[in-house]
């Protein structure tokens, strides 16, 4: 993970609870990176965020 996404994150989380859309883009931006193909199966059938998981393939 890039040093300057950990360092939002962390800017993000001492901010206060990790519930804002801003903060919850930077979290799923990291888990991409981390982890693409369970994040996006995640997304997709944890969650069923189908239109989120084909934004997220393009």
């Amino acid at each position: 993970m890039p040093s300057s996404l950990a360092k939002t994150l962390l800017h993000q989380w001492r901010q206060g609870p990790l519930t804002e859309e801003e903060t919850l883009a930077v979290l799923l931006e990291a888990a991409l990176l981390l982890e693409k193909d369970e994040t996006m199966r995640f997304v997709k059938e944890e969650l069923q965020l189908i239109q989120v998981a084909e934004a997220l393939k393009e």
